[in-house]
């Protein structure tokens, strides 16, 4: 546990970004531009509110990032034909290129995770992975971390 520990302090709690493939990326998007990319890149087009909540974001944080991602030019924003009071998101091709590339470094990060471990291990593996995400979902839903449950920081650049 305290390897663990002295691994993730390495990281920054961010264990991520010891993969260059990572840092790379950041480089041009942050780690919520690319899950918004990402999310955008499976339904290919959705509303403001829909996306927010796949994300698990209030809609005025992504009122901001998606803001952030037209100026890059890697969305665009654009009314309903049915209904001009919704806003639509879609990805352009810069945006579907990022997507892509983020989706290529994840795979090949699972990839490797598979390749380290035997399938027994990657069994026991991702039993305990998500019982550890069960567990630490019951502490917020049983109120335990309740102040902070709906509160998302990520952060935003102008």
């Amino acid at each position: 546990m305290e390897r663990l520990f002295e691994w993730l302090l390495k990281g920054g709690f961010q264990p991520l970004r010891l993969f260059p493939e990572i840092s790379e990326l950041e480089k041009t998007v942050t780690r919520s531009d690319v899950a918004a990319l990402l999310m955008l890149h499976l339904h290919h087009q959705t509303t403001m509110s829909e996306l927010a909540a796949k994300l698990g974001l209030p809609l005025s944080t992504l009122t901001s990032l998606s803001k952030r991602l037209d100026r890059k030019g890697l969305i665009e924003r654009y009314r309903s034909v049915k209904d001009r009071r919704i806003i639509l998101i879609r990805l352009t091709d810069k945006g579907e290129n990022v997507a892509e590339r983020a989706q290529s470094i994840i795979q090949g990060i699972f990839e490797r995770i598979q390749k380290a471990l035997s399938p027994d291990e990657r069994t026991q593996f991702l039993t305990l992975a998500l019982k550890i995400v069960q567990a630490l979902k019951e502490n917020t839903e049983n109120g335990e971390d309740e102040k902070h449950a709906s509160l998302h920081k990520i952060r935003i650049d102008d």
